[in-house]
């Protein structure tokens, strides 16, 4: 029974930790092992030199009780000390990739704001157009009043942008990614029900919404040619008893072929993975949730996040 109990905690408690730590450290975890050499090593002095402890007439259980305390203790401040440092080496890194992200994302925020502008300028300078136009069509020069319009025409549908939601931001990006997703033929169906108020950080919210289209996309490329392409999107934020959530859940077709280490997908891109541990870091920064799964041929992603 004893045994028992100290396997089971060994298995819940011990391996999840020191599995951890073994995936960051790599192969310098090999060096602690040596800890546990040593040890033996004066074990085995202690019980069979000079003479074998069975033939000894004092006792040598209290040096053998003693070489357990102390390797026992050593092993823990070990796992202590760079339990420590692994958990500040993770926070940096999630911190990283969150500023990495972040700038990424106020770019592409930014760079959506001015086509909307100019959008808006053009639609202002209608007017101005038409006079244009009608001095080309007057004057006998229609191919340049066609290439003045088809020009214009470009220019006001690359800047505009559909009623996806009412959160300005969300709207702008998500549009962008069904624009993206319709030119390579996915099939984009998206209910997005985010209101222009949502108590979250809008770089926050768009660097998740983004890395999760983008995924998307990219799974949907990698499918057969001749298989169904889609992307579905479902967002909902709801309040209850003054506590604030949103539910994010992105489903597209993807390869059978998909693996998965410590939860997330693994890129095949050099470098890749970043958009996805930057999901989790933001959920984990809101006290939320993230999950990733590969099923039938469907990649869905879940983002639960608590507003306050």
């Amino acid at each position: 029974m004893l045994f028992g109990a100290i396997l089971l905690f060994n298995f819940k408690y011990l391996r999840p930790r020191f599995r951890r730590l073994v995936e960051i450290l790599g192969k310098e975890w090999h060096f602690i092992a040596l800890v546990a050499f040593f040890f033996y090593v004066l074990e085995a002095v202690i019980l069979y030199y000079p003479r074998l402890y069975w033939y000894e007439g004092d006792n040598r259980w209290h040096l053998f009780a003693s070489s357990y305390l102390v390797f026992f203790s050593v092993y823990w401040l070990i796992f202590r000390s760079i339990n420590a440092i692994v958990g500040k080496y993770e926070g940096q890194e999630r911190e990283r990739i969150l500023a990495q992200q972040n700038k990424f994302w106020e770019e592409q925020l930014d760079e959506q704001k001015n086509a909307v502008n100019a959008a808006r300028r053009d639609r202002h300078d209608l007017r101005h157009h038409y006079d244009t136009l009608l001095s080309m069509l007057e004057g006998g020069k229609t191919q340049e009043a066609v290439f003045y319009l088809n020009a214009q025409t470009r220019r006001t549908e690359s800047a505009a942008l559909a009623g996806v939601c009412e959160h300005p931001a969300a709207n702008a990006i998500l549009s962008r990614w069904v624009a993206r997703a319709r030119e390579n033929g996915i099939k984009t169906e998206i209910d997005a029900g985010i209101p222009a108020n949502l108590p979250m950080d809008e770089v926050a919210l768009v660097g998740i919404l983004a890395n999760s289209f983008e995924n998307a996309v990219e799974g949907c490329l990698r499918c057969p040619e001749d298989s169904e392409r889609y992307i579905k999107a479902k967002i909902a934020y709801s309040v209850y008893n003054g506590a604030g959530k949103l539910h994010i859940v992105v489903e597209n077709s993807c390869a059978d072929d998909i693996v998965f280490e410590s939860g997330f997908p693994v890129s095949e891109k050099p470098g890749g993975g970043t958009g996805t541990k930057s999901i989790a870091c933001t959920a984990e920064r809101y006290n939320g949730m993230v999950e990733f799964t590969a099923q039938n041929g469907v990649f869905r992603t879940r983002v639960l996040l608590h507003l306050l």
